[in-house]
């Protein structure tokens, strides 16, 4: 009986150690498992934003690739200048040798036609920079055009608005849109001088060319300088049309049913003004023809590339100056 009692509070002990050690375990789980980094959580993964659209980049297509064309002409020209390089030494290392006179006649011959190539290369090179330097004076103020403001809906010429008040606003709103679009034409225009690249060294560039370039500079400087002046009378037309309206408010005859006496003289004429100055700037958007340009673009690439033909470099040359012609034949 002893024994069996001995036994019991043995069994007793080992389950109450046991109980014991496994409680310690479970605090001490508790402990460290609090004390471990929890787990990032993963963000989700966001599409790519698309890049914002480039203003232009239609009307830039084209100017950019007369560079590429530019670049392909002065690769080819390099190429040409080395083998010329290569042909006339050959041509010295054997003239000192005795019965070499027919070899250094057909070097003679390799090396004319190299030089007729490069020469024509370098005139295109010229006329192909001169061209894509216009393009991006008429772009720069097409680009301009397209920023013109929206107006609100105003009163068509010879009308005299119902809603004096309503339409005194609108006019007001439309002198502020002017005069703003005034500030950013002036912002633009200091620009201008940025836009014309420099010539290609290898480029024959010759003062008519320069002439040609500077000239649609100063062309489209003014067109900028009339742009900013015209929106800025644009602008006093339409504060004095919007003072006008407020005129004709408060000098209406509350006793005549309220009717308004009829508009000053000119008025007719001032909107017939903005609808002529807004004509205008949508003419200027349309400064680069995409169509068109496309067209001459890759027509120029098909003249320059008939510069590979063996004895066709004058007739590629000059059907590439015509090219460049028509393209360039219309101006702001």
């Amino acid at each position: 009986m002893t024994t069996v009692i001995a036994l019991l509070f043995m069994a007793i002990g080992v389950l109450l150690g046991g109980a014991a050690v496994a409680g310690g375990f479970l605090a001490w789980t508790r402990r460290n498992v609090s004390r471990l980094p929890l787990p990032r959580r993963r963000r989700p993964e966001l599409p790519p934003s698309e890049p914002e659209p480039e203003e232009g980049a239609d009307l830039l297509a084209y100017p950019r690739k007369l560079e590429a064309l530019e670049d392909a002409l002065e690769l080819r020209h390099r190429a040409v200048q080395d083998q010329l390089q290569l042909v006339h030494e050959r041509a010295l290392e054997i003239s000192v040798k005795a019965g070499r006179e027919e070899l250094l006649r057909r070097y003679a011959e390799d090396e004319a036609l190299l030089k007729r190539r490069a020469e024509g290369m370098r005139r295109v090179l010229g006329l192909v920079w001169k061209t894509r330097s216009i393009l991006l004076l008429r772009v720069h103020l097409a680009i301009t055009a397209r920023r013109r403001p929206t107006f609100p809906p105003l009163p068509a010429a010879g009308e005299l608005p119902q809603e004096l008040h309503q339409a005194a606003s609108r006019y007001k709103e439309a002198a502020d849109a002017a005069r703003h679009y005034a500030e950013e034409v002036e912002d633009r225009s200091r620009s201008l001088g940025d836009t014309s690249p420099s010539a290609p060294l290898s480029a024959d560039v010759d003062e008519a060319i320069r002439a040609a370039v500077q000239a649609e500079h100063q062309q489209v400087a003014g067109a900028y300088t009339h742009l900013r002046e015209q929106m800025d009378h644009l602008a006093d037309n339409f504060t004095w049309l919007a003072d006008h309206l407020s005129t004709l408010v408060v000098v209406t005859d509350p006793a005549a049913d309220g009717a308004a006496p009829p508009p000053a003289d000119g008025t007719a004429r001032l909107l017939v003004e903005v609808q002529e100055a807004l004509g205008e700037i949508a003419e200027l958007a349309r400064l680069v023809d995409p169509n068109h340009a496309d067209s001459a673009v890759e027509h120029l690439a098909a003249n320059i590339t008939r510069l590979e033909v063996d004895g066709r470099e004058a007739e590629a040359a000059a059907a590439a100056e015509l090219e460049i012609d028509q393209m360039l034949r219309r101006g702001p």
